[in-house]
């Protein structure tokens, strides 16, 4: 017998079935692209988009039920940890432990994993806790808050 393309076309075989075990697929991979669906939490929802260019990552946006249409009340984060939309992330919802173990669980992440928690400055980002008031004679217009 010669390569299967030629074994298909001899045998006339335009089509092939596969069986696969629905334990052996991430959850990430069923076909819940852009819908919302329940999460695993009572109250919440969740949708996993999968990247749509080379600079996108697969991610998962959480909301409460009620604002599934508010992009303002929702989080979303990528499957290596970071923010997804980092201007309308809802910083309230995204400290809820609740809310990130969602996301752990419908990206498949491990425990370990810490979800980027961060906003946004003029001045870029703050990567280390100091004192900053202090170093910079006034309040810092947003600061980085490290989970350790």
């Amino acid at each position: 017998m010669g390569r299967f393309k030629e074994f298909l076309i001899e045998e006339k075989i335009n089509y092939l079935l596969i069986d696969i075990p629905i334990e052996s697929i991430k959850k990430s991979f069923l076909l819940n692209e852009g819908r919302w669906v329940d999460s695993n939490k009572k109250g919440y929802k969740i949708r996993i988009d999968k990247p749509t260019n080379h600079t996108q990552k697969l991610h998962v946006h959480i909301a409460k039920d009620k604002h599934i249409n508010a992009k303002t009340k929702q989080v979303s984060w990528n499957d290596d940890g970071t923010r997804h939309d980092k201007k309308s992330f809802n910083q309230k919802l995204g400290n809820s432990p609740t809310v990130q173990n969602i996301a752990k669980q419908a990206l498949d992440l491990d425990d370990s994993i810490i979800l980027e928690d961060y906003v946004p400055t003029k001045l870029g980002l703050i990567l280390e806790n100091i004192d900053l008031k202090h170093q910079l004679g006034r309040e810092p217009d947003y600061r980085l808050i490290m989970k350790i």
